[in-house]
């Protein structure tokens, strides 16, 4: 077994999508849910998700890690600021939100 870990660059695209699947994990989301405002969330839909993960990830910088196995994707990991899940960095959390500056 020969396991890799790094960052979730452009280039790997492809294979974090083969990883999610037609559906786009978790119904679609493709971990979009925390990074997404509620009232974005009710408006967005399976491919809007999918299309704002896949600018973020071209955009930069990585907003994961992505796990291979064998060149084989089979885990991802979401990590990133504060200021980029809103859902995370509000006032309704245990601290105080961070400037996205």
């Amino acid at each position: 077994m020969n396991t890799t870990i790094g960052p979730l660059v452009p280039e790997l695209w492809a294979d974090f999508e083969d990883l999610f699947g037609k559906q786009g994990a978790c119904y679609g989301c493709w971990c979009t849910h925390f990074r997404l405002s509620p009232a974005a969330r009710r408006a967005s839909n399976r491919e809007r998700n999918k299309d704002y993960i896949k600018a973020r990830i071209e955009a930069g910088p990585p907003p994961g890690l992505l796990a291979f196995e064998d060149g084989k994707a089979v885990g991802w990991m979401q990590i990133g600021p504060r200021a980029d899940v809103p859902e995370w960095n509000n006032k309704g959390r245990g601290s105080a939100p961070v400037d996205p500056a």
